[in-house]
């Protein structure tokens, strides 16, 4: 869910205005249901141009996040935000808390291996072989650990 987005004039029916060498704070509330961690940012692009860039936002606390746009040429910019569940630091989240706690992990990592797996054909799509190799491997761990392995 993502709620009260600014800058905003009148609900978003104006534009905001701004001068070139301005940074522009962009903020929204960004959240979900449940106790899954989510992870935003903003995209904006200068029309005409078509293509957009992003900027990964950061957390100003009580679901609220933040990212700044620079205005380096005079014109009409445009911005969206995205928000989305973060699997990685949710699992990440979950599984430092059973291991805080002392408890028996290994559900927990094989739970954990799938999104390895995929980090490690993302990678390997991108061309970082040895980073591949490597995700793989502890994927490969995470759903068959050894007796014994040091979790």
């Amino acid at each position: 869910m993502i709620q009260h987005v600014v800058p905003a004039v009148d609900g978003g029916r104006f534009p905001a205005k701004t001068t070139v060498g301005d940074v522009v704070p962009i903020e929204a509330d960004v959240f979900a249901d449940g106790h899954d961690l989510v992870a935003a940012r903003i995209l904006h692009r200068r029309e005409p141009d078509e293509g957009w860039s992003g900027a990964p936002a950061r957390p100003l606390g009580n679901d609220r996040w933040r990212a700044d746009l620079e205005i380096r040429e005079p014109g009409t910019y445009r911005f969206l935000v995205e928000g989305w569940i973060d699997t990685w630091s949710t699992w990440r989240s979950e599984l430092a808390k059973w291991v805080e706690a002392g408890q028996d992990v290994t559900e927990e990592l094989k739970e954990g291996a799938p999104l390895v797996g995929g980090a490690a054909r993302r990678a390997r799509a991108a061309g970082a072989i040895d980073d591949a190799d490597r995700l793989a491997g502890y994927a490969k761990r995470l759903r068959r650990p050894k007796p014994g392995e040091v979790r």
